[in-house]
């Protein structure tokens, strides 16, 4: 199934996700980990926490809970 998303729709939930996340406390240089899934929220939280300024790394599903673990130690995450 193919989604189309223009770009005006990009932005404007990348906007509103930022403000959320702002108000909430989170700002430039944090370091977060993304789950990344196959979506258009997945598209949304990466340039979500790219117009904010923070670190980020992507984690991509499938991998253990472990893994994930080891992921947030090394990074430093303060959110996943």
């Amino acid at each position: 199934m193919v989604i189309e998303v223009a770009y005006s729709q990009l932005m404007e939930r990348t906007c509103c996700l930022a403000n959320a996340l702002k108000a909430r406390g989170f700002k430039k240089d944090d370091r977060v980990v993304i789950d990344l899934g196959m979506s258009i929220e997945g598209v949304t939280e990466m340039q979500t926490w790219a117009r904010i300024g923070a670190t980020r790394s992507v984690f991509v599903n499938g991998f253990s809970a472990q893994s994930l673990c080891d992921c947030i130690a090394d990074t430093g995450a303060v959110m996943v």
